[in-house]
């Protein structure tokens, strides 16, 4: 996978290791997340809401329609499970609203299912999340995000996540209009949210 500098046009790059070209891909998994060329979080997003709904598919009869098992078990293990699949690698994610949306809906109809609210009773998003005691995707992305910011800021400055977090472009500059979101931005707004 390539990326070139900010600005400068795309040109699939010759890599040869002993005499064999190393085939250029637009994504590829690393350690559990997909990375992308573009720096897009879409196949991320895609690929966490499949590994969740597979695991909440795999624990349909076990535990969301055993009647013995009590409302407050099922969100428990919901929230290990399910949520920690859905969110994992999410402290370093630079969402966008749509991908919030794309994940709020995910998490709506899994606490729909548990908790047995049917869409035709009209029940309110909000309601869903005070039955459940469980807070928003939202909300968890951004306590994720301020947790490993807090913890990037605590590091030696030696440390490579900490020289990019706080590292700035020597050539290049972003563009005027309608920049890309970028990381800092992202805890920028997490912590106006936490302070207001």
């Amino acid at each position: 996978m390539f990326t070139p500098v900010p600005g400068a046009p795309y040109v699939e790059p010759d890599i040869f290791v002993k005499k064999t070209r190393l085939e250029v891909v637009d994504t590829f998994v690393y350690l559990g997340s997909t990375i992308s060329r573009d720096g897009s979080l879409d196949a991320e997003i895609n690929l966490r809401t499949q590994k969740a709904s597979t695991a909440f598919g795999k624990l349909e009869k076990r535990v969301w329609s055993d009647r013995g098992i009590t409302i407050k078990t099922k969100i428990s293990v919901y929230s290990t499970c399910i949520l920690t699949a859905l969110l994992y690698s999410s402290e370093c994610w630079t969402t966008h609203q749509r991908h919030l949306k794309q994940l709020e809906r995910f998490h709506q109809k899994c606490l729909r299912r548990i908790l047995n609210i049917k869409w035709q009773s009209l029940t309110p998003d909000t309601a869903v999340l005070q039955i459940a005691e469980c807070p928003s995707i939202e909300s968890l992305i951004m306590k994720n995000q301020l947790r490993w910011a807090g913890h990037v800021v605590r590091m030696e400055d030696e440390r490579i996540p900490k020289q990019l977090f706080y590292g700035e472009l020597m050539t290049g500059k972003r563009p005027q209009h309608e920049p890309k979101k970028r990381f800092k931005d992202c805890i920028k707004n997490n912590l106006k949210a936490f302070i207001v």
